[in-house]
Protein backbone atom coordinates (compact mmCIF):
# COMPACT_ATOMS: atom_id res chain seq x y z
CA UNK A 1 0.00 0.00 0.00
CA UNK A 2 1.36 3.63 -1.11
CA UNK A 3 2.43 5.76 1.94
CA UNK A 4 -0.32 8.48 2.63
CA UNK A 5 0.84 12.02 1.71
CA UNK A 6 0.43 14.37 4.07
CA UNK A 7 -0.64 18.49 3.28
CA UNK A 8 2.37 20.55 4.06
CA UNK A 9 1.72 24.41 4.72
CA UNK A 10 3.70 27.27 3.08
CA UNK A 11 1.57 30.18 4.27
CA UNK A 12 -0.68 30.97 7.20
CA UNK A 13 -2.65 33.81 7.88
CA UNK A 14 -4.93 35.85 9.90
CA UNK A 15 -6.79 38.58 8.67
CA UNK A 16 -8.65 41.17 10.44
CA UNK A 17 -10.96 43.91 8.91
CA UNK A 18 -11.19 47.38 11.48
CA UNK A 19 -15.06 48.52 11.50
CA UNK A 20 -14.17 52.25 10.85
CA UNK A 21 -10.82 54.65 9.84
CA UNK A 22 -8.57 54.10 12.56
CA UNK A 23 -4.47 55.18 13.49
CA UNK A 24 -2.62 52.79 10.90
CA UNK A 25 0.56 54.18 12.09
CA UNK A 26 -0.04 52.24 15.37
CA UNK A 27 3.06 49.27 15.80
CA UNK A 28 0.80 46.20 16.16
CA UNK A 29 4.48 43.72 15.71
CA UNK A 30 3.37 40.72 17.70
CA UNK A 31 5.75 41.26 20.86
CA UNK A 32 6.07 37.14 21.39
CA UNK A 33 8.98 35.22 22.36
CA UNK A 34 10.48 34.27 19.19
CA UNK A 35 9.50 37.32 16.89
CA UNK A 36 12.07 39.60 15.63
CA UNK A 37 11.58 42.40 13.10
CA UNK A 38 13.68 43.43 10.98
CA UNK A 39 12.36 45.61 8.18
CA UNK A 40 9.59 48.28 7.56
CA UNK A 41 8.23 49.64 3.86
CA UNK A 42 5.50 52.27 3.69
CA UNK A 43 3.45 52.70 0.59
CA UNK A 44 3.02 56.51 0.41
CA UNK A 45 0.14 56.49 -2.33
CA UNK A 46 -1.89 53.88 -0.15
CA UNK A 47 -0.30 54.05 3.87
CA UNK A 48 0.08 50.72 3.87
CA UNK A 49 2.82 49.52 5.95
CA UNK A 50 4.63 46.47 5.86
CA UNK A 51 6.72 44.70 8.41
CA UNK A 52 8.92 42.04 7.91
CA UNK A 53 10.74 39.65 10.42
CA UNK A 54 11.15 36.42 11.78
CA UNK A 55 9.14 33.69 13.86
CA UNK A 56 10.81 30.87 15.13
CA UNK A 57 12.91 31.12 12.09
CA UNK A 58 10.34 31.39 9.53
CA UNK A 59 9.36 34.72 7.92
CA UNK A 60 6.72 36.78 9.52
CA UNK A 61 4.61 39.50 7.57
CA UNK A 62 2.55 42.06 9.33
CA UNK A 63 0.44 44.08 6.47
CA UNK A 64 -1.18 47.02 7.67
CA UNK A 65 -3.80 49.55 6.33
CA UNK A 66 -6.84 51.56 7.30
CA UNK A 67 -9.35 48.57 5.49
CA UNK A 68 -7.37 45.18 6.82
CA UNK A 69 -4.10 43.56 8.95
CA UNK A 70 -2.60 40.26 7.49
CA UNK A 71 -0.50 38.96 10.01
CA UNK A 72 1.14 36.34 7.45
CA UNK A 73 3.91 33.35 8.68
CA UNK A 74 5.22 32.22 5.29
CA UNK A 75 8.44 30.59 3.38
CA UNK A 76 10.62 32.81 2.23
CA UNK A 77 11.43 31.17 -0.91
CA UNK A 78 8.95 28.67 -2.81
CA UNK A 79 12.02 26.21 -3.13
CA UNK A 80 15.58 25.95 -3.23
CA UNK A 81 18.47 23.87 -4.61
CA UNK A 82 20.28 21.68 -2.24
CA UNK A 83 23.46 19.56 -3.57
CA UNK A 84 21.51 18.96 -6.88
CA UNK A 85 18.43 18.30 -5.91
CA UNK A 86 15.37 20.83 -5.82
CA UNK A 87 14.14 20.97 -1.88
CA UNK A 88 10.12 22.84 -1.82
CA UNK A 89 10.07 24.72 1.20
CA UNK A 90 7.53 24.49 3.69
CA UNK A 91 6.59 25.22 7.42
CA UNK A 92 6.18 21.89 8.24
CA UNK A 93 2.97 19.52 8.47
CA UNK A 94 -0.14 21.36 8.30
CA UNK A 95 -0.87 20.40 11.95
CA UNK A 96 2.72 21.45 13.08
CA UNK A 97 2.33 24.61 11.49
CA UNK A 98 -1.12 25.46 13.03
CA UNK A 99 -0.31 24.73 16.42
CA UNK A 100 2.56 27.27 16.37
CA UNK A 101 0.90 29.79 14.31
CA UNK A 102 -2.13 29.62 16.15
CA UNK A 103 -0.04 29.82 19.57
CA UNK A 104 1.16 33.39 17.85
CA UNK A 105 -2.40 34.73 16.87
CA UNK A 106 -3.90 34.28 20.30
CA UNK A 107 -1.49 36.23 22.04
CA UNK A 108 -1.40 38.87 19.39
CA UNK A 109 -5.35 39.07 19.60
CA UNK A 110 -4.73 39.82 23.15
CA UNK A 111 -2.82 43.04 21.84
CA UNK A 112 -5.24 46.12 23.45
CA UNK A 113 -3.97 48.46 20.61
CA UNK A 114 -6.24 46.54 17.79
CA UNK A 115 -9.20 48.56 16.00
CA UNK A 116 -12.66 46.82 16.57
CA UNK A 117 -13.60 44.51 13.46
CA UNK A 118 -16.44 43.10 12.19
CA UNK A 119 -14.77 40.36 9.62
CA UNK A 120 -11.92 37.31 10.41
CA UNK A 121 -10.67 35.18 8.26
CA UNK A 122 -8.06 32.21 8.35
CA UNK A 123 -6.02 31.53 4.99
CA UNK A 124 -4.07 28.94 4.42
CA UNK A 125 -1.61 27.86 1.16
CA UNK A 126 -1.04 24.26 1.04
CA UNK A 127 0.60 21.76 -0.92
CA UNK A 128 1.40 17.72 -1.58
CA UNK A 129 4.65 16.93 -3.64
CA UNK A 130 3.65 13.89 -5.53
CA UNK A 131 5.78 11.73 -7.63
CA UNK A 132 4.27 12.46 -10.74
CA UNK A 133 1.76 14.25 -12.77
CA UNK A 134 -1.05 11.63 -12.55
CA UNK A 135 -0.36 11.32 -9.35
CA UNK A 136 -1.19 14.86 -8.57
CA UNK A 137 -4.78 14.61 -10.79
CA UNK A 138 -5.34 11.19 -9.17
CA UNK A 139 -4.96 13.08 -5.85
CA UNK A 140 -7.18 16.02 -6.38
CA UNK A 141 -9.95 13.68 -7.72
CA UNK A 142 -10.38 12.66 -4.14
CA UNK A 143 -11.00 16.30 -3.02
CA UNK A 144 -13.19 17.95 -6.08
CA UNK A 145 -16.06 16.39 -8.00
CA UNK A 146 -13.98 16.02 -11.54
CA UNK A 147 -13.46 13.74 -13.48
CA UNK A 148 -9.57 14.35 -13.54
CA UNK A 149 -7.69 12.65 -16.90
CA UNK A 150 -4.32 13.57 -17.18
CA UNK A 151 -4.01 12.07 -20.51
CA UNK A 152 -6.21 14.74 -21.83
CA UNK A 153 -6.33 17.34 -19.16
CA UNK A 154 -3.95 19.98 -18.57
CA UNK A 155 -3.74 23.03 -16.30
CA UNK A 156 -6.58 21.72 -13.80
CA UNK A 157 -8.10 24.46 -11.61
CA UNK A 158 -10.88 24.36 -9.26
CA UNK A 159 -12.34 27.42 -6.85
CA UNK A 160 -15.38 27.03 -4.95
CA UNK A 161 -17.27 29.23 -1.78
CA UNK A 162 -19.36 26.89 0.57
CA UNK A 163 -21.43 28.96 2.75
CA UNK A 164 -22.40 28.10 6.10
CA UNK A 165 -22.89 29.72 9.64
CA UNK A 166 -20.85 29.92 12.71
CA UNK A 167 -21.40 27.90 15.68
CA UNK A 168 -20.30 30.75 17.96
CA UNK A 169 -22.53 34.01 16.36
CA UNK A 170 -25.17 31.62 15.27
CA UNK A 171 -26.40 34.85 13.11
CA UNK A 172 -23.17 35.10 11.36
CA UNK A 173 -22.29 33.71 7.93
CA UNK A 174 -19.04 32.06 6.92
CA UNK A 175 -17.44 31.61 3.23
CA UNK A 176 -15.52 28.87 2.99
CA UNK A 177 -13.24 29.63 -0.63
CA UNK A 178 -11.12 26.69 -1.69
CA UNK A 179 -8.94 27.04 -4.80
CA UNK A 180 -7.15 23.67 -5.92
CA UNK A 181 -4.64 23.13 -8.28
CA UNK A 182 -1.85 21.10 -9.71
CA UNK A 183 1.36 22.70 -10.41
CA UNK A 184 4.55 21.66 -11.42
CA UNK A 185 7.73 23.47 -10.43
CA UNK A 186 11.62 23.18 -12.82
CA UNK A 187 13.82 25.12 -11.25
CA UNK A 188 17.09 26.33 -13.94
CA UNK A 189 20.28 27.36 -13.60
CA UNK A 190 21.81 30.44 -15.63
CA UNK A 191 24.19 32.70 -16.11
CA UNK A 192 24.05 36.37 -15.57
CA UNK A 193 23.62 38.00 -19.21
CA UNK A 194 22.73 34.90 -20.54
CA UNK A 195 19.01 34.32 -21.64
CA UNK A 196 19.32 30.20 -22.04
CA UNK A 197 19.52 28.19 -19.13
CA UNK A 198 22.39 26.39 -18.28
CA UNK A 199 20.52 23.67 -16.70
CA UNK A 200 17.33 22.37 -15.83
CA UNK A 201 17.01 20.63 -12.43
CA UNK A 202 13.94 17.36 -12.40
CA UNK A 203 10.66 18.67 -12.11
CA UNK A 204 8.55 19.20 -8.79
CA UNK A 205 4.79 17.85 -9.64
CA UNK A 206 2.64 18.97 -6.62
CA UNK A 207 -1.10 19.27 -5.62
CA UNK A 208 -1.85 22.53 -4.42
CA UNK A 209 -5.23 23.93 -1.91
CA UNK A 210 -5.56 27.54 -1.38
CA UNK A 211 -7.95 28.26 1.85
CA UNK A 212 -9.82 31.26 2.50
CA UNK A 213 -12.27 30.96 5.34
CA UNK A 214 -13.93 33.76 6.10
CA UNK A 215 -16.71 36.09 7.89
CA UNK A 216 -19.47 37.60 5.88
CA UNK A 217 -18.56 40.55 4.23
CA UNK A 218 -22.27 41.72 4.80
CA UNK A 219 -21.32 41.53 8.63
CA UNK A 220 -21.77 45.39 10.03
CA UNK A 221 -21.53 43.88 13.78
CA UNK A 222 -18.58 44.76 16.00
CA UNK A 223 -16.86 41.43 16.63
CA UNK A 224 -16.27 41.25 20.25
CA UNK A 225 -12.41 40.74 20.92
CA UNK A 226 -12.79 38.68 23.58
CA UNK A 227 -14.10 35.45 21.20
CA UNK A 228 -11.81 36.69 18.56
CA UNK A 229 -9.86 33.92 19.52
CA UNK A 230 -12.40 31.33 19.36
CA UNK A 231 -14.16 32.69 16.23
CA UNK A 232 -10.56 32.33 14.10
CA UNK A 233 -10.02 28.85 15.80
CA UNK A 234 -13.77 27.78 14.43
CA UNK A 235 -12.72 29.39 10.81
CA UNK A 236 -9.37 27.32 10.97
CA UNK A 237 -11.19 23.92 12.22
CA UNK A 238 -13.46 24.22 8.87
CA UNK A 239 -10.35 24.76 7.10
CA UNK A 240 -8.97 22.08 8.27
CA UNK A 241 -11.97 19.64 7.66
CA UNK A 242 -12.27 20.41 3.85
CA UNK A 243 -8.40 19.70 3.72
CA UNK A 244 -9.11 16.32 5.25
CA UNK A 245 -12.42 15.52 3.53
CA UNK A 246 -12.46 18.33 0.21
CA UNK A 247 -15.84 19.28 -1.43
CA UNK A 248 -17.48 16.19 -2.44
CA UNK A 249 -19.80 15.98 -0.09
CA UNK A 250 -21.03 19.37 -0.90
CA UNK A 251 -21.03 18.56 -4.83
CA UNK A 252 -22.08 15.99 -6.31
Amino acid sequence: MAQKIYWSAQQLRISIFPTSTWNASVDLWPQVTGTEKEKETTNSKTGEIIQEGWYNKQKLVLAVNPVKIDLILTVSIPAHIEKGETIVDTLGSLDEALKVFQSLVNMWLLNKQLPEVNRLAFGAQLIKIMPSREAVYKELAGYTPINLNPTIMTDFKFEINLLTKSKIFKTLGLNRLTKWGALQLTPEASIVGQSVPVHKYPTINFARVELDINTSQHNKDILDKKILSSLYSELIGLGYELSVEGVLKYVK
